[in-house]
């Protein structure tokens, strides 16, 4: 009766989720796509150049700052007091990281756009856009953490499904208005960054709150442990934000304005895989977190989790191969021609979400004594693939791409398995 009743709540959970994130990706998917119709392929590229910094600010000024709250937060999450300390510390310390990130990707964001003939005052207009809404995105990312260790479904769906109202609304006012530009669908996801902020904050400061005979906790109380965290993994945040954004870079460098234009159409297909991200972000990897030193539960999870990554991607390739049009349709005629690369993305995407899994799950444990290891793993492969492939096109992109996150999966596999087994001789 109690396994029944643990799957019934896992299952009741995980599906909460994934409709939320369906919900969350769709709407998402629909602004995507008056943008992509919206813009010219010019215009386009630009927007591709300007949100693609904006992710890179984000995983350099985070480098595992959220993942390492959810690792410490999995031990004092009834005490808000503790709890309120470590998320101040996150904050403080993502600030810093902040100015370094901004710093590194500004003067990268003014060439590329330059690179594709964007005049000086809109290059100089989509970088600040690109670099404003990183304390929002800061907060939100923390915030909700807070309520993912609480397991607070509802709150967390609403903010998220918030963020993409706001940016659909946004988007269709400036379309119906026809306004929309790079600059405005730039405007439109930061309007949306604020709306899931003023949402996530009045959810998640009464759970901060500590009560009135609660000791004093030193502000610095765990920077010992989120100073390790940083160390450890911002390196490879780093290596892996120049990974993450990498192709769009080599694509802006090399090929021309209309094949950025195209990468960035086509990823935008692969918002399809993120629609898995919010039951492992929000609920798989908190339970792997908190799970007890369990090897065979561990290895449950990790292996189902991989299992749904690699269902997904199966299913979505097969629609690509079998219907193209019925996915190109959706982008518009500017990008009707593009069944060939319509398979390499989805492909490329489905490898490195499987690959993303793993390590997350791995960094939510704090299993990342190694995960140094990738930069030199990924710097191997990709000169070996270099030398022998060119990468001047969506499909030379992709498949180095799919080439890079197979090594990674290796790896990380290597090491949840390792540490699992490291448990099992414990426990023995």
């Amino acid at each position: 009766m109690t396994n029944r009743y643990r799957w019934s709540k896992w299952t009741q959970t995980l599906a909460s989720f994934a409709f939320s994130s369906i919900a969350t990706q769709v709407l998402s998917a629909l602004s995507g796509i008056l943008v992509i119709r919206a813009l010219s392929k010019t215009e386009y590229a630009w927007f591709t150049i300007a949100s693609g910094i904006t992710a890179a600010l984000n995983i350099l000024s985070d480098a595992g700052l959220a993942s390492a709250v959810t690792s410490i937060g999995g031990r004092i999450w009834t005490q808000p007091g503790q709890l309120a300390s470590l998320v101040q510390r996150a904050l403080f310390w993502r600030s810093r990281l902040t100015v370094i990130a901004i710093a590194l990707t500004a003067p990268l964001s003014l060439f590329l756009l330059r690179r594709t003939d964007c005049p000086w005052p809109t290059a100089l207009l989509l970088t600040a856009l690109s670099i404003l809404p990183i304390a929002q995105i800061a907060i939100f990312s923390i915030y909700t953490v807070v309520s993912r260790l609480h397991s607070r479904t509802r709150q967390l769906q609403v903010a998220e499904i918030s963020v993409g109202l706001t940016r659909l609304a946004a988007v269709a006012a400036f379309a119906l208005g026809s306004a929309l530009t790079a600059i405005s669908a730039m405007v439109a996801g930061f309007l949306s960054v604020i709306s899931g902020i003023f949402i996530v904050r009045k959810q998640v400061l009464p759970l901060l709150a500590s009560a009135p005979d609660t000791p004093e906790i030193p502000s610095d109380t765990f920077d010992p442990d989120l100073k390790k965290s940083i160390r450890q993994i911002y390196p490879n945040a780093a290596f892996t934000c120049v990974q993450g954004q990498l192709a769009v870079w080599l694509i802006s460098s090399f090929a021309t304005t209309s094949e950025v234009a195209d990468f960035g159409a086509l990823s935008r297909l692969a918002l399809i895989f993120t629609a898995f991200n919010g039951p492992l972000v929000h609920a798989i990897s908190p339970a792997f977190a908190r799970c007890p030193p369990n090897p065979r539960r561990l290895t449950f999870i990790l292996l189902a989790s991989c299992g749904l990554v690699a269902l997904l991607s199966g299913l979505l390739l097969l629609l690509a191969a079998t219907f193209p049009q019925a996915l190109l349709i959706i982008l518009g005629s500017q990008y009707d021609n593009l069944e060939t690369e319509l398979l390499w993305i989805i492909a490329m995407m489905g490898t490195v979400m499987l690959m993303q899994t793993i390590w997350q799950l791995n960094v939510a444990r704090g299993w990342v004594a190694s995960l140094t290891w990738n930069i030199p793993l990924v710097i191997c492969v990709q000169v070996l693939f270099l030398i022998f492939h060119p990468i001047n096109t969506i499909a030379g992109i992709a498949l180095m791409s799919i080439s890079v996150a197979a090594a990674q999966i290796i790896h990380a596999t290597s090491v949840a398995f390792r540490n699992i087994n490291t448990l099992s001789s414990a426990s023995s």
